[in-house]
């Protein structure tokens, strides 16, 4: 499968991971459903993701990024903070 493959089937609702999942040959789908599913962003939002230039697509990628760390902060007992990714902007909601 593609990357494209990937993606078309991500904004369809199917979580993919390219290559073994958790391995290091493989490739998580944008928002890291395939691994997370807790993670999977609503259809608006992949389908928003889908459409946009590479540069929207880098803040769609840091503001899921941030809900990843956040998510592992508080699976190990800390309290939730704010996250920033260079590229995105606090308070940044995709």
């Amino acid at each position: 499968m593609t990357s494209e493959e990937q993606l078309t089937r991500w904004v369809a609702g199917e979580s993919v991971h390219l290559g073994t999942p958790g391995g290091e040959d493989g490739e998580c789908c944008p928002d890291f459903s395939c691994c997370r599913p807790e993670l999977k962003q609503p259809e608006d939002v992949r389908r928003a993701f889908a459409a946009a230039s590479n540069d929207k697509r880098e803040h769609f990628l840091s503001v899921f990024l941030a809900a990843a760390i956040g998510k592992m902060q508080e699976e190990r007992g800390k309290p939730f903070k704010s996250i920033y990714i260079a590229g995105s902007k606090p308070g940044d909601e995709s």
